[in-house]
């Protein structure tokens, strides 16, 4: 029987119209609503999901998403390692390259997830994102000097790095980075620095005008270099370092600085005294310095 076929003919379209409209596609919404859908998402990891299952819905709907490069600014991995169905890194691998294999190159912040840091990952990331400008890389125990050279070759644009010196090769590391980040200006090291790594990152990066050493163990002896020898170096941050003794000879070097961030007074603060008791920088996300900081 006809939809409608019993009611008269003056109400017989409205009931067309809302027959039409009961079978309205996904991708047939406008574009501004999918973007509200996308970006009143709760979390980055629910916002993750919503765009792997509409990109499966048709290959419009999979244009109209991937090639938002709003939604893809800042591709945050980080926030699924507390998932309990990511608790699997094999799962967790699958789920960052579906999203990577998604991005149309508009991806320019990518955090990774301490249980993301291969070559496989790297690599692939590397050739997914080539407008990438930073970089957040919490582990990479297992990255070896072949995925550092295939990603960073890539990413020409890259002006701040996240990393631990003490995961991977550190000097070949700044060495490919002097070599294709012509416009690298932010460093953000975590963890223990090799006796003389200040002298490794003024031969590669004299032109660094953002350091910070947040929680990261490194002799005074590296401090002093790093003050005398980066000398476009702007803003410094060994906040939490209770390791350097702050005295006036590093003050009155430090300012030159447009802002040089310390703990005058370490045995007070509560931060120094989680590093110091953990051994580790656990709190990766933050920092004193804006640009460095990560929001959650």
């Amino acid at each position: 029987m006809e939809v409608g076929a019993d009611f008269p003919p003056e109400k017989r379209k409205k009931v067309d119209d809302d027959s039409q409209m009961s079978v309205r596609r996904w991708e047939d919404l406008p574009p501004d609503i999918w973007f509200k859908i996308l970006s009143s998402s709760s979390s980055e990891l629910t916002k993750a999901l919503v765009l792997v299952r509409c990109a499966a819905i048709s290959t419009a709907l999979r244009s109209l998403i991937c090639n938002h490069s709003v939604l893809w600014a800042t591709l945050d991995f980080s926030v699924m390692e507390v998932e309990p169905v990511y608790d699997s890194p094999s799962v967790l691998s699958g789920v960052s390259k579906a999203l990577l294999s998604l991005d149309q190159g508009n991806v320019t912040t990518l955090v990774s997830s301490p249980y993301l840091g291969d070559d496989a990952f790297i690599t692939y990331a590397a050739k997914r994102c080539l407008k990438l400008k930073r970089l957040v890389l919490p582990s990479c125990f297992t990255i070896s000097d072949t995925g550092i050279y295939e990603a960073f070759r890539c990413w020409k644009d890259l002006v701040s790095l996240t990393i631990s010196p003490d995961n991977t090769n550190f000097p070949y590391l700044l060495e490919q980075i002097s070599s294709n980040c012509k416009n690298f200006s932010e460093l953000k090291l975590m963890g223990t620095c090799d006796r003389g790594f200040a002298s490794t990152l003024v031969a590669y990066l004299p032109k660094l005008k953002v350091l910070s050493l947040r929680c990261t163990k490194f002799t005074s002896s590296d401090l002093h270099i790093i003050l005398n020898d980066l000398k476009q170096l702007q803003v410094l941050n060994i906040s939490h370092c209770f390791w350097v003794q702050i005295n006036w000879i590093i003050l009155d070097k430090a300012s030159r600085l447009q802002s040089f961030i310390t703990c005058m007074q370490f045995d007070r603060c509560i931060v120094c005294r989680v590093c110091h008791q953990r051994d580790k920088e656990d709190r990766w996300h933050e920092d004193e310095v804006d640009s460095l900081a990560l929001n959650r």
